[in-house]
């Protein structure tokens, strides 16, 4: 009679790989946040006006969750073995899955699109300023030097970029940096000028 006990070993997963999928997780997060902030502002609506710089600001957040989540794979070879390492590799993706929560419009607001940006932006700006500094401050006290995406000149800029475009309240100023952050993306994400190379770490 053949036997029904299954010979397939399952392998349990690496320290990396749990942290992983605890980042991919907060990182989804922002990303559902986006979508049904966005979407249910539309379905919301009868006529829907989009303010392009609001909208813009809202995919750069979610373009540095990508980023984000892309530079985790150079900790692959890391060993893990105090939660102290767990709270510096997963706090960055909380606060800037709190920072798109702080941007996305809301579906019952009476305010247009450009006034909910006008209150949103201050708001949340702050916080993704707080993501840049925790992410090379993190990556430097996992690695001790910096092999993240973000240099340490890149991120003081934005830093101040984030608080002064917080407190200045301009469009143009807003403006301006969201084609800096963008460019940014684009870069960091690897693409080239003919297109074919999707990921390729600076």
């Amino acid at each position: 009679m053949p036997s029904t006990t299954s010979n397939v070993k399952i392998q349990s997963l690496s320290k990396f790989e749990f942290i992983m999928s605890i980042v991919s997780v907060v990182l989804a997060v922002a990303a559902t946040e986006f979508l049904s902030g966005w979407g249910k502002y539309i379905r919301s609506q009868q006529r829907v006006q989009i303010y392009p710089l609001y909208l813009g600001w809202s995919v750069a957040l979610l373009g540095s969750a990508l980023i984000h989540w892309s530079g985790m794979w150079a900790y692959a070879n890391l060993e893990f073995n105090s939660l102290r390492q767990l709270i510096a590799i997963v706090t960055p993706g909380l606060v800037l899955a709190f920072s798109v929560h702080l941007i996305v419009p809301e579906q019952n607001s009476q305010l247009s699109l450009r006034e909910q940006y006008a209150r949103n932006a201050p708001r949340a700006f702050p916080v993704f300023g707080l993501f840049l500094a925790m992410s090379p401050l993190s990556d430097l006290y996992l690695v001790g030097s910096n092999n993240s995406f973000i240099s340490y000149g890149m991120a003081t800029f934005a830093i101040l970029s984030a608080i002064v475009a917080a407190k200045v309240k301009s469009p143009k100023l807003d403006a301006i940096l969201l084609g800096l952050l963008s460019c940014y993306i684009v870069w960091a994400l690897g693409f080239d000028a003919s297109g074919d190379a999707w990921f390729t770490k600076p």
